[in-house]
């Protein structure tokens, strides 16, 4: 079976994502200008790598692990 072709898409939302690490928001956002056909699409993309936290805080903020600090915790009589 023939290897799949490169996805485009694919291709662009890994350099949207290089914009961001070189440049952050700002250079997220210019990207985007550049690519007004695929933007919708790009977007969508980037909404999920926020989500898995690849890009800046995830939508959610994750569930903070349980202390594991003794100042806490009463202690038995």
């Amino acid at each position: 079976m023939p290897a799949a072709a490169d996805d485009p898409l694919e291709d662009l939302l890994a350099a949207a994502l290089a914009a961001h690490d070189d440049g952050g928001e700002p250079a997220l956002l210019r990207f985007l200008d550049q690519h007004p056909a695929q933007r919708p699409a790009l977007e969508r993309g980037l909404a999920r790598c926020r989500q898995m936290g690849l890009l800046g805080a995830p939508a959610q903020p994750a569930v903070s692990p349980p202390s594991t600090s003794n100042a806490s915790r009463e202690m038995p009589r």
